[in-house]
């Protein structure tokens, strides 16, 4: 009966990446930045090409800041 634990698991343990809820570390992740990389790819063209930005813009935009509220509250 071994009662040690490897030292690789106490790392990974330790900075949230063992466990339940180890699969779920990475799109929380990537899919913030993902979506804030899609917003302002269309906000640049938007403003470059039509110089303007309409009502559906100012709602993307609002939504990704609420996004961004929401991952922080849930991360910290």
């Amino acid at each position: 009966m071994d009662l040690s634990t490897p030292s690789l698991g106490l790392v990974t343990r330790d900075f949230g990446f063992g466990g339940n809820g180890a699969h779920i570390v990475i799109p929380s992740i990537v899919g913030p930045l993902l979506a804030a990389g899609l917003v302002f790819n269309r906000l640049y063209w938007r403003i470059h090409l039509v110089r303007t930005l309409g009502i559906d813009d100012l709602c993307i935009g609002l939504s990704l800041v609420r996004e961004w509220q929401h991952h922080e509250i849930f991360v910290y």
